[in-house]
């Protein structure tokens, strides 16, 4: 299903996914699936069933999202705590039903440094501390805010790298398994540093998995100052929200900068929204869609599974739909200028060729902007200046086909191998436009068409290396 609709929804998927129930609201409302990686054994059965998804809409992503080896709070019982309490974090290796210390199923508790930060974490929101006292045995933090510490949240260290292993025996089975079902992007979860993007990347390589894209997730607000080095060696970012943004909204200007590096850097952004859709679609919700289109971000994520929670899913189908409704603003200019300055100061031709095809969106009025890529980058720098018109990528990779297939406001379509002919490349254009519009489209309607050398295509086979406008009739 292709909707006129800039941004796209993603939707987890996990045991619920085997009910028939699901299958139909799928295909409806999302481009992308988002798998739960670790949480659950997969079978042949569930494979078979995200392959039937992929028969009946092939216009689907799917992305796995690992966890990786985590430090997790061990407590039965919620723990209430309260802005500037001091408590006490202690090691066990079983679930503890006792009140008077926050249980950990971290080991290493004697290496952290007083004054690390730990942020404890889960989809319903994050409560931070400071370490104050390390008496090896056991650790004292001092609490920033009010809030509640159950059982299950994971633990992220600022400034701290923990004795975990990065990728677990279990994660390497994961990803092994999903490799041979379709899945197009690896979450990079709990990523610290560079060297652990290279050890996913070189693993992903040696299976196989050359065409897998990495995402880096900022699970939290203490990530954001190591995003923009993070983000040089990933594809894609994903970004969690503090449950603090509802009661703080000037917070989000934080998440706006790194937003902005990661478009002007040709990266995909994906929101994920859980902490909001637990109150529904109300004022605040849609004041924070209103801010998502109005950064470009290319899809909205929510990473608790769909079907488990029938809100949620009343919820996102009426995301679904206001974003149907929605006005859309268009032209960043920050990043335009960036583009056009990199043109200028650099001789970047494909940046120049884009700040073209830009100009044309808005001078001529154009339907649509067809290009046809190998790799996906001169797509994914396109729509970072949030362009106004559909853009229709084609491409003879699989890989890339799910890759741009998430990005602001593109359709892709796959071509076969053997396809050649520029002029039966036109020729196909020009039915696809009229099935995309459903015959609402002029004679006189303008398209442009862009091809543009891509810095990381080693293929140098191009139709043309520029932008051609065209009327819909000449086509």
């Amino acid at each position: 299903m292709f909707s006129l609709v800039p941004i796209k929804l993603a939707a987890t998927v996990a045991h619920s996914l085997t009910k028939e129930t699901v299958l139909a609201k799928i295909i409806s409302y999302f481009t992308v699936l988002r798998v739960a990686g670790v949480e659950v054994q997969y079978d042949d059965y569930q494979r078979r069933y995200i392959e039937t998804v992929l028969k009946i809409d092939n216009a689907k992503t799917i992305f796995l999202e690992t966890r990786w080896e985590e430090a997790l709070v061990q407590n039965i019982v919620p723990l209430i705590v309260k802005k500037s309490q001091k408590r006490k974090v202690e090691f066990s290796n079983l679930k503890e039903d006792s009140h008077e210390s926050i249980f950990v199923s971290y080991s290493h508790l004697h290496s952290i440094p007083v004054g690390t930060r730990l942020v404890f974490s889960s989809a319903k929101g994050s409560i931070g501390c400071v370490v104050e006292k390390n008496q090896g045995w056991v650790v004292t933090v001092k609490i920033d805010d009010d809030g509640e510490i159950h059982g299950g949240m994971r633990i992220e260290f600022v400034s701290y790298q923990p004795m975990l292993s990065f990728l677990s025996e279990k994660d390497r089975q994961d990803i092994l398994w999903w490799l041979s079902s379709h899945v197009s992007i690896v979450v990079a979860n709990s990523i610290k540093s560079k060297e652990q993007i290279f050890e996913l990347r070189n693993f992903l390589d040696a299976n196989g998995g050359q065409g897998v894209r990495i995402f880096l997730k900022i699970a939290s607000r203490d990530m954001l100052p190591l995003a923009t080095s993070l983000l040089d060696y990933c594809q894609w970012c994903m970004i969690v929200f503090d449950h603090l943004v509802r009661s703080q909204p000037a917070l989000l200007s934080e998440y706006a900068d790194v937003v902005n590096y990661a478009k002007q850097h040709s990266k995909t952004v994906f929101f994920s929204i859980d902490s909001f859709l637990y109150q529904g679609y109300d004022a605040f919700f849609q004041s924070f869609v209103q801010y998502s289109i109005g950064l470009g971000v290319d899809c909205l994520v929510c990473t608790h599974d769909f079907c488990a929670s029938a809100p949620f899913q009343d919820s996102f189908i009426t995301l679904f739909e206001k974003l149907q409704q929605s006005t859309y603003t268009y032209f960043h200019k920050e990043r335009y200028q960036f583009f056009e300055n990199r043109a200028l100061s650099h001789g970047d031709i494909q940046k120049y060729l884009l700040c073209d095809v830009y100009r044309a969106m808005n001078n001529f009025s154009l339907r649509a902007v067809i290009v046809f890529t190998n790799t996906g980058s001169s797509i994914a720098s396109l729509v970072a200046l949030m362009p106004n018109v559909p853009i229709l990528a084609f491409t003879k990779s699989e890989a890339v086909y799910r890759y741009v297939n998430v990005m602001w406001w593109v359709k892709p379509y796959k071509l076969s191998q053997t396809s050649s002919s520029y002029a039966f490349f036109k020729s196909i254009w020009k039915e696809v436009l009229r099935v995309l519009y459903k015959g609402n489209i002029s004679l006189d309607d303008k398209i442009v068409i862009m091809q543009t050398h891509e810095e990381d295509n080693k293929d140098q086979t191009y139709f043309i290396n520029g932008m051609e406008l065209y009327k819909f009739k000449d086509l």
